[in-house]
């Protein structure tokens, strides 16, 4: 597996990359950006990206990256997890406490049941560190077919920012 940008990873490459992408982005917020300025930045960035980390030519499904392009939103359902690997992630998940916000540093600072949260909550989140302990999801996150859909949807290598539950 190759993750060239996952959190806690600090690399010079990763170190210098992280720090042009904010160059460019500075000052900019989510209420700002147009779809003209979105489409913008998401070109400069892949173009620093494919500048820092060589390009891989990956296979993808044609009509899913047209469904992907159109719709924003693709079904990934004829891929990847069986009834098996998602109850090992359900049966991992299961026990440990959630955070009440969409991600832990969202939310109030507790950590609940699964079961009690749900009822209270909207939503529930896990730690970074837990999430990348979670069996089968990087395998996932790696799988040759997501990237390569991904990598042609963007343009650039795939990198990973963020990782949440």
């Amino acid at each position: 597996m190759n993750a060239y940008c996952l959190r806690g990873v600090s690399t010079p490459m990763h170190t210098e990359l992280n720090h042009l992408i904010a160059n460019i982005t500075r000052d900019i917020t989510e209420m700002d950006c147009s779809g003209d300025t979105k489409a913008k930045l998401a070109a400069d960035i892949a173009h620093l990206i494919n500048q820092s980390i060589p390009k891989t030519e990956r296979a993808y499904d044609e009509a899913q990256f047209s469904q992907l392009q159109q719709a924003g939103i693709v079904s990934l359902d004829n891929l990847f997890l069986n009834n098996a690997q998602v109850k090992d992630i359900v049966n991992y998940f299961t026990p440990i406490p959630v955070y009440n916000g969409h991600v832990p540093a969202q939310s109030d600072g507790q950590r609940r049941p699964l079961g009690k949260a749900a009822r209270q909550f909207a939503f529930g989140s896990y730690p970074f560190h837990e999430v990348i302990l979670s069996p089968h999801l990087l395998e996932l996150a790696f799988h040759p077919a997501i990237l390569g859909l991904v990598q042609r949807y963007l343009g650039c290598t795939p990198t990973i920012y963020s990782f949440n539950t």
